[in-house]
């Protein structure tokens, strides 16, 4: 795979270390489905997710090792094509247990789509699913994917907003948007505390978190690039 090459982000950095790690774990799947009934140009929405897809750095993205170090590789000749698949009666049950299966497939971090999307179609509605890696998007940009698709597809013409930007792009030192600090004040203000009670309630009488410990075997590779992180 050819393309522009960048070290990863930290959190992309601890990510990928954690898929190292437990490559069996896929808890940082992510996983849809927008069901929309009635009036859906199956094709033309398929054509809105691909143009979303084919455009944005972010889904052309594969994590590889390069001289010792991972490196994020951003290739922009790739090209998914989205499977249109199509059902008679109602696929509802269908939709749900394929994207049970999915939400616990292993998403290799090296391997080219680091996502699966599809249109599904039964005689009572049209689907968009969605797999990706938490390594690519993170759960704001996830939630924001349907609205971006519904704008392309609404207009084709249309450019999908931010997607020639990388984690990389974005400044060290950002100045907060007042609309950003609106959305969070709205959001967080209600809230007594940002603790999560569930786990609050485990520490001891010395406000220690008590947990279970585990003890992993890791090659010198490994905890190498663990203790660089930690370091």
């Amino acid at each position: 795979m050819h393309g522009r090459m960048a070290a990863l982000t930290a959190a992309q950095h601890k990510l990928y270390l954690h898929g190292r790690v437990f490559p069996r774990d896929t808890s940082y799947n992510l996983a849809f489905a927008f069901r929309m009934p009635g009036g859906i140009d199956a094709v033309q929405l398929r054509r809105a997710v691909e143009g979303f897809l084919n455009t944005n750095i972010a889904f052309n993205t594969v994590f590889t090792e390069h001289d010792g170090e991972v490196k994020a590789v951003y290739d922009s000749d790739l090209r998914y094509e989205v499977p249109l698949i199509r059902y008679e009666g109602d696929a509802a049950e269908l939709v749900q247990e394929r994207m049970s299966r999915l939400a616990h497939r292993q998403i290799p971090a090296d391997r080219w789509p680091l996502y699966e999307y599809a249109v599904v179609c039964d005689e009572h509605a049209t689907y968009l699913t969605i797999l990706m890696s938490h390594l690519i998007c993170d759960a704001f940009s996830f939630y924001r994917v349907g609205h971006e698709i519904g704008r392309l597809y609404e207009d084709p013409s249309a450019q999908p907003a931010g997607a020639d930007m990388s984690p990389l792009d974005f400044p060290d030192q950002p100045h907060p948007a007042p609309e950003a600090l609106e959305f969070f004040r709205s959001m967080l203000s209600g809230l007594p505390t940002l603790s999560l009670e569930h786990l609050e309630s485990s520490r001891n009488d010395e406000e220690i978190l008590e947990g279970s410990h585990a003890w992993l075997p890791l090659d010198n590779e490994l905890n190498g690039a663990i203790d660089k992180t930690v370091g």
